[in-house]
C-alpha cells in the first residue's frame, strides 16, 4: 500500500510498481503544474471501484501537457504521463479500451501504455501500438 492509502487492485497489483505513479492533492498537483486553460475530462469508470477519471491538462504551447488521474474517494491526483499530446493519450485511452475495456482497468496500466505510445514511434496518430 502507498504511502498516501492508494492500494492498487489485486489484478493489476505488479503495474503499480512500474507505473511509479505518485498521488497528491489538487493544490500540490496545481503548484506543480499550473492550469493554463480548463482540464479536459477524456474518460470515467477506470480502476477497481470504477470511479476513476482521466483528464487532460494542456501545457503552455497547449500542444503537450499531463494525462492525469483521478481518483475521488481519496481526492486526489496523479500525473500518468509527462509530457503527451492531446491526440496520444486519447489514442492510449482507445488502445486500451480496445484491449481490456475501460470499465475497472487500473490507471497504472494506462500510464504504462500513454507513456509507452508518447515515446516510440508507432505514437504516431492513427498507428496503434500492441499492448
Amino acid at each position: 500500500m502507498a504511502g498516501n492509502g492508494h492500494e492498487p487492485d489485486r489484478e493489476h497489483a505488479e503495474f503499480a510498481d512500474l507505473a511509479g505513479v505518485q498521488w497528491m492533492s489538487l493544490p500540490r498537483l496545481d503548484q506543480l503544474h499550473p492550469p493554463l486553460v480548463p482540464d479536459v475530462r477524456l474518460g470515467r469508470h477506470w480502476g477497481p471501484r470504477l470511479d476513476q477519471q482521466v483528464h487532460f491538462r494542456a501545457g503552455a504551447g497547449r500542444e503537450q501537457g499531463l494525462l492525469l488521474g483521478f481518483d475521488p474517494l481519496w481526492n486526489e491526483w496523479a500525473v500518468l504521463a509527462d509530457p503527451i499530446c492531446l491526440t496520444t493519450a486519447q489514442a492510449a485511452i482507445r488502445d486500451v479500451a480496445a484491449a481490456l475495456g475501460h470499465h475497472g482497468v487500473s490507471l497504472h496500466v494506462l500510464a504504462l501504455h500513454a507513456r509507452l505510445r508518447a515515446t516510440t514511434p508507432a505514437a504516431e496518430p492513427g498507428r496503434g501500438v500492441m499492448l
